[in-house]
């Protein structure tokens, strides 16, 4: 949650982005006494956890209550009146306090139907309408939320103010405006005025849908302009259709140049009201075209890895490539936040996780592994490796999960998950070019073979090729980047 501006009229705006970690854990979450999941990290002992992807964002769809904790002289009380103006509704938020009269704190909790993106907190009350005790922050809108029938109602107003709508569609409708404002008001829809005094409600204002005749006219529907901005730096966008009706879906495409992303993209109606918009696909959103012409607007920043923020992984090691791939390509993540840890040793458990990552995670029936317990965090991805013999296990039944990964134990690993997948397996290598080659097991003999051969595994140093020797995160990461370039095509 990113705090953008508190203002001195007791007006708060945050722009809030839920997101959420992926953790695998080892602690025992069901039962009676669930676990506490502490994730590893420098200076944190007991660990029972990692995250396995960081900072994913969050889609809510639900209505969700959110609580909001308050500068310390925005309100002095409970009773306090604080309303949040989001995507053109207005809720109003109950006031709560924690802590003694030294310590207080004062939280503002409502209910959130709409998604997120910037909320705006305040004393005073900023929408003007409501229908069906829904609050609008503009007068159009809440006659476009109205039914037929229906009564909107005027809760903000000066004296003489004048609201003006347009209703359109392929529907007849009418309604009616009741005046709560406590001032007279004027109200015009669809060219039809009505001035009403407060307290007093006014006679219906109809709109009556004409069918196109075969001609092609156009009785009824009217279509609005989709404009783009005049300049665009570092991408480019564009628009289908360019012009819409109300209720159409349009469909907006976004191009970030080479080496830059998405950093804000925004419709906003002709009166300043923000549009929502969904996201469809990587470049592509969508938002359904109000009774109004909208406005895009779009901005794209310096695209910043993930890998950027390990301070374990200098960007000129000969492994920053690698480890960027497969962390960008949620394959990989930290050991914390902060570390990679290029040096450890990589576990059978982990390299069983990525490639059911690369896989897609599908679904499992679980596995007949003797030491894989059935809430562990590779337990699915142990599962899928032995229903598709990717990993078929020691002899004696266990899947072994936190034994140190070896290199000849690695490409029997991915040979298997190559001819799963029904990759070419015919690259030939020499073992013999190397010292050790000829301690390579029988097991993996072929598979060692075809590693080298695809170029996915070279010596270490002094004609060593060490078949038997682990091999450490930096090493997998660049096994794996080979196998996903050139192997897996």
């Amino acid at each position: 949650m990113r705090e953008i501006q508190v203002a001195e009229n007791k007006t708060l705006k945050l722009d809030i982005v839920p997101k959420y970690n992926v953790v695998a854990t080892t602690a025992t979450l069901t039962g009676d006494k669930p676990e506490e999941i502490v994730i590893a990290g420098e200076g944190v002992e007991d660990a029972n956890a990692a995250i396995v992807e960081k900072a994913q964002n969050l889609n809510i769809t639900q209505p969700v209550e959110v609580t909001i904790p308050l500068p310390g002289d925005f309100v002095s009380g409970t009773d306090a009146s604080v309303y949040v103006q989001h995507k053109g509704y207005e809720y109003t938020a109950k006031v709560i306090q924690t802590g003694d009269t030294v310590n207080e704190t004062y939280f503002a909790v409502f209910t959130n139907p709409h998604g997120f993106s910037e909320f705006t907190i305040t004393t005073t009350r900023e929408g003007v309408a409501s229908t069906n005790d829904t609050v609008y922050t503009n007068f159009q809108a809440a006659v476009d939320a109205a039914q037929s029938g229906d009564t909107i109602t005027v809760i903000k107003a000066a004296e003489g103010k004048t609201f003006t709508a347009t209703i359109t569609g392929s529907v007849s409708k009418s309604v009616k405006v009741k005046n709560d404002s406590g001032n007279s008001i004027t109200v015009t829809i669809n060219g039809v005025s009505q001035t009403i005094a407060d307290g007093e409600t006014s006679s219906d204002f109809t709109y009556t849908y004409t069918p196109p005749t075969g001609g092609g006219g156009g009785g009824g529907s009217t279509s609005y302009a989709v404009t783009l901005p005049s300049k665009v730096e570092n991408g480019s966008l564009s628009v289908s259709p360019s012009r819409a009706s109300r209720g159409r879906t349009v469909t907006i495409t976004v191009k970030p140049d080479e080496g830059y992303e998405l950093d804000t993209l925004t419709v906003t109606e002709k009166d300043g009201t923000a549009v929502e918009i969904t996201r469809t696909a990587d470049n592509k959103y969508t938002f359904t075209m109000p009774a109004s012409q909208v406005t895009i607007g779009v901005s794209f920043q310096e695209s910043v890895s993930p890998v950027d923020s390990f301070v374990d992984v200098d960007e000129n090691a000969w492994y920053y490539q690698a480890v960027q791939y497969m962390v960008e390509k949620g394959l990989m993540s930290g050991t914390s936040a902060t570390t990679f840890s290029p040096n450890t040793t990589l576990s059978r458990g982990m390299i069983a996780q990525m490639l059911y990552a690369l896989e897609g995670k599908p679904s499992t029936q679980g596995s007949s592994f003797t030491d894989v317990a059935s809430g562990a965090w590779y337990a699915d991805a142990a599962a899928w490796a032995q229903a598709n013999q990717v990993i078929t296990g020691y002899d004696n039944g266990a899947f072994g999960p936190d034994d140190p990964l070896t290199r000849e134990q690695l490409t029997l690993i991915l040979y298997n998950y190559a001819r799963l997948k029904g990759y070419k397996v015919s690259a030939q290598g020499d073992l013999s070019d190397f010292v050790d080659g000829h301690t390579t097991s029988a097991w993996a003999q072929e598979s060692m073979t075809w590693a080298v051969g695809a170029g996915l595994l070279s010596g270490k140093g002094l004609g060593m090729l060490y078949p038997t020797g682990t091999a450490t995160r930096a090493e997998v990461a660049q096994i794996m980047m080979n196998f996903c370039e050139t192997v897996a095509k």
